[in-house]
C-alpha cells in the first residue's frame, strides 16, 4: 500500500523487495494506474518460486524487472511483457539462457548471475542484438556461443566465475565492448582470442586468478588500456614472462606499452621477412608468446 501511495505521487517504481506475495494482488495494477505508469518493478528477495503470472497486468508499461534473490526456476509468465528493456534475475534457480529470452529483443540490459546456467541459447543471442551490458558471472557455463558476434551494441560482458577455459573468437567482432571481465574461471581461463586487439574500445579487461602463460600481442592495440586509471589485471596467472610481469607491477599503461613494444616488434620483423605485417587479421601474429619476438625494454617509468 505503501508503494501505491507512493507512486500516485509521481514515482514509477513499484518497490516490493523483502515482500514474501507467491502472487501480486489483481487489483494492484489497476489502484496503481490511478496516479501513474508502473515502468519498473522490484521484487527482490521475496521467496518466489516462480513469477506471478499477475505480472501481465503490466504489460504495456513495465520496462524493467528486478527478481534478484528468489528461487525463480522458469520464467513463463515474464514472457507477457515484451517491452522490457532490463531484467534482472540474478541469484536464482536458472539452470539455462533459454530460447525464451529471445522474445526480449528491446533488452539493452540482462542480468543473469549466480544461477546454475549451463546454457546460453544461440537463438538469444542472434535476437537481442540490443544488448548492452550482459551478468552471467557465477554460473558454471563453460562456453558462450559464436552467436555472440551478433552483439554489435554490446560494451560490458562480466563472465566472472564462470567455467570457460577459453572465448570464442567470434567475441572479438563485438567491436562495442568496453568492460570484459573473465576472472576465477573454474577450470581456469587458458588463452585468450588471438585477434583480441579487434576490441580497441576496451578499457577494462579482467582475467586474474586463471591460469594464462601469455597474452596476445594484439592487447597492444586497444588504447583504452593505456592509462593507469583503468582496470587491467592480470594477477594470479602463470606468465613465464618475468618482464611482463615488471610491467604489470608497474601499472596498466605500463604493461599495454609493453605488450605495444612486443607488437611493433614483431612486425617490423615480419616486414624484413617479407611478411605484411598484419597485426590483427593474422592469428598467427597476434598469438605469438613473448618468446617469439625481440625483447625490448620496458617502458620507463
Amino acid at each position: 500500500d505503501a508503494a501505491v501511495r507512493a507512486l500516485r505521487g509521481g514515482e514509477t517504481m513499484l518497490c516490493l523487495d523483502h515482500v514474501r506475495l507467491a502472487t501480486l494482488p489483481g487489483n494492484l495494477a489497476t489502484s496503481v494506474a490511478v496516479g501513474g505508469v508502473v515502468d519498473t518493478l522490484s521484487m527482490q528477495f521475496c521467496a518466489l518460486k516462480e513469477v506471478p503470472a499477475t505480472l501481465s497486468s503490466f504489460a504495456t508499461t513495465l520496462r524493467v524487472v528486478k527478481m534478484g534473490g528468489n528461487s525463480i526456476t522458469t520464467m513463463p509468465a515474464l514472457l507477457s511483457l515484451p517491452l522490457l528493456s532490463e531484467l534482472h534475475l540474478n541469484g536464482n534457480a536458472l539452470t539455462a539462457v533459454s530460447n525464451e529470452f529471445a522474445m526480449f529483443d528491446q533488452l539493452t540490459v540482462l542480468n543473469v548471475s549466480n544461477n546454475s546456467i549451463k546454457v546460453v541459447s544461440d537463438v538469444v543471442l542472434k535476437r537481442l542484438t540490443r544488448l548492452e551490458e550482459i551478468d552471467i558471472s557465477g554460473n558454471p557455463l563453460a562456453e558462450l556461443p559464436t552467436t555472440i558476434s551478433s552483439l554489435q551494441s554490446l560494451e560490458v560482458l562480466d563472465a566472472c566465475g564462470c567455467g570457460m577455459e577459453k572465448l570464442p573468437n567470434e567475441i572479438t567482432l563485438c567491436t562495442s565492448l568496453m568492460e570484459l571481465k573473465l576472472s576465477y574461471q573454474q577450470p581456469p581461463l587458458l588463452e585468450l582470442p588471438a585477434n583480441i586487439g579487434r576490441l580497441t574500445r576496451l578499457c577494462c579487461l579482467s582475467v586474474n586468478d586463471n591460469s594464462l602463460t601469455f597474452l596476445p600481442l594484439s592487447l597492444g592495440l586497444c588504447d583504452g588500456l593505456n592509462d593507469n586509471s583503468v582496470i587491467f589485471n592480470i594477477d594470479r596467472n602463470k606468465f613465464k614472462d618475468e618482464r611482463l610481469i615488471e610491467a604489470h607491477t608497474k601499472g596498466p599503461q605500463h604493461l599495454y606499452r609493453y605488450l605495444n613494444i612486443l607488437l611493433q616488434a614483431w612486425q617490423k620483423k615480419d616486414k624484413e621477412s617479407g611478411g605484411t605485417g598484419s597485426s590483427i587479421t593474422d592469428a598467427i601474429v597476434v598469438a605469438a608468446p613473448p618468446s617469439a619476438v625481440p625483447m625490448p625494454a620496458p617502458p620507463a617509468t
